[in-house]
């Protein structure tokens, strides 16, 4: 079973965590509750698809999180996830989209696209099918919105953004030469533990595939 990208979840558990997110996130829509917000397109979309991804996987229950200096209860703190549209979700779970720290606002967090196809204006494919015409190339470089004080783990962000940095020179989608210089500073004041640890996780699939939610 890939451990990345699948989950074990019931209903319950996912609805309490979305619940979760929605209120740390302040996502909800003001008048109706079928709508929620992503927090990088920022605008709002019907519930089923805004999925509340775990950013350290659930199926791992938590096991690594001391690596990074946290405990296995923050796997479901909301702080360990955000509310994305369905395909934006997709594409972080297998490294082809990844969050970086802007070196000069350590509190702002930035959307970097990495895979070429997303980023191609010929092929860039809608975030949302139906619902938006912004596509991955327009998205690329956007702040995720969260409210003051309320950021997810930077910490396993960066973990995250330095191995889709790594899949995106194996893929050929960045020269070997790339740095994160390039981009942003990734590390804020993290400890950040060996690759390996993730590596574990990992997922190089590029086609669709389901992420950790199952809506309510």
């Amino acid at each position: 079973m890939d451990k990345w990208t699948s989950s074990k979840r019931t209903r319950q558990e996912q609805t309490g965590f979305k619940n979760s997110l929605v209120s740390f996130y302040q996502r909800a829509h003001p008048s109706d509750p079928n709508q929620l917000k992503c927090m990088v397109v920022d605008s709002f979309f019907p519930r089923q698809l805004v999925r509340a991804s775990h950013i350290w996987k659930f199926e791992t229950e938590g096991d690594g999180l001391t690596e990074f200096g946290l405990h296995p209860s923050d796997l479901s703190n909301p702080r360990n996830g955000f509310l994305l549209c369905e395909d934006i979700e997709k594409a972080f779970d297998v490294k082809r989209v990844c969050f970086l720290v802007d070196r000069l606002r350590s509190n702002d967090l930035y959307i970097k696209v990495l895979d070429p196809f997303l980023l191609d204006p010929t092929t860039s494919p809608v975030v949302c099918q139906g619902h938006t015409t912004l596509r991955f190339c327009d998205i690329d470089g956007l702040q995720l919105q969260c409210p003051p004080g309320c950021l997810p783990f930077r910490r396993i962000l960066d973990f995250h953004a330095k191995c889709s940095f790594e899949k995106a020179i194996n893929k050929g989608w960045l020269a070997p030469s790339s740095s994160f210089a390039d981009f942003f500073d990734m590390s804020v004041d993290s400890s950040i533990p060996d690759f390996n640890i993730y590596q574990g996780l990992d997922s190089d699939g590029d086609s669709d595939v389901d992420g950790d939610e199952v809506d309510d």
